[in-house]
């Protein structure tokens, strides 16, 4: 194990530490978009629209990024689901 690597895994534990830390943070500038999104006050198509671009943005790459290498699966099933979800 090289410095770096020791590094990493004193200060997040793991792979998965490392993984579910990047989630999170991905998962949080989301969750802060929908909450600049609802702020705005227009109506619930509008809301709808916004929701939906903001998902198929920088978001829904950086989920399908982090997810994609460790699980392959699910990074396949997520995107079917949000596919069929935010459809037109």
């Amino acid at each position: 194990m090289t410095d770096a690597e020791g590094t990493l895994y004193h200060h997040f534990g793991s792979k998965d530490g490392i993984f579910l830390t990047l989630f999170e943070e991905t998962m949080e500038g989301f969750l802060a978009g929908i909450d600049m999104i609802l702020a705005r006050g227009a109506t619930g198509r509008e809301t709808a629209e916004m929701l939906r671009g903001s998902f198929y943005g920088a978001t829904r790459l950086k989920m399908l990024d982090l997810i994609q290498a460790p699980f392959p699966r699910l990074a396949r099933m997520m995107e079917t689901y949000w596919l069929k979800a935010l459809a037109p």
